[in-house]
């Protein structure tokens, strides 16, 4: 028996020829569009006049895109990036501290978590550094960080409407000269359109 081929009666010694099954296909590379609006809630709020900010931040209109990579894992990565523009004023305009509305831009370059639940529902995640800009009076820049979390129904298989919800902090200017620099952590809420586009080869 021991001139006889193994391969011919199933066996094969665990030589990692046989076959284990098909692969799991891979997904296509996604661009990812949306717009929308939304409103933010500061979890402190700063008791200076000097800022003179109230609880509930200014509006905003926020557009991203991003794209999502090709793979065969359920969850996906991409990249992405955002801007928003504030719609109210807010702060202690008469000092000179405020902001006037439509006079700040937010970028926000992004990691881009992607989870397909079902045909209709897709669950995003974004980790984001924010770059605040304020052009009332000389131009000011405010870092910070953000993290959000979305849901999306698609009405059609590339239209959906969306809502995020995230936290974010940003450091701002001292209070007074000399003094350390302030933190302004915010709660952020938006909804609008998503536009979810799939790249054939």
């Amino acid at each position: 028996m021991s001139g006889l081929d193994p391969e011919l009666f199933g066996g094969g010694g665990g030589d990692g020829d046989e076959d284990d099954g098909p692969e799991a296909p891979s997904e296509p590379m996604r661009i990812l569009l949306s717009i929308g609006g939304g409103a933010s809630l500061r979890i402190v709020k700063n008791q200076s006049p000097l800022f003179n900010q109230q609880r509930v931040g200014p509006g905003f209109i926020d557009g991203f895109g991003a794209v999502v990579f090709g793979t065969s894992s359920q969850w996906r990565h991409g990249l992405g990036v955002g801007a928003s523009l504030n719609l109210s004023g807010d702060g202690g305009e008469s000092q000179g501290t405020g902001v006037d509305p439509a006079h700040q831009i937010v970028l926000a370059p992004a990691y881009l978590g992607y989870y397909r639940l079902d045909e209709d529902f897709v669950f995003t995640a974004k980790a984001s550094a924010l770059f605040a800009f304020t052009f009332s009076g000389a131009t000011q820049m405010a870092p910070g960080g953000e993290l959000a979390f979305g849901l999306a129904f698609l009405l059609t298989s590339g239209l959906g409407i969306y809502g995020e919800i995230g936290g974010s902090v940003f450091v701002g200017s001292p209070e007074a000269p000399g003094e350390s620099n302030t933190i302004h952590p915010l709660v952020t809420a938006e909804v609008g359109i998503l536009i979810d586009y799939e790249v054939l080869p």
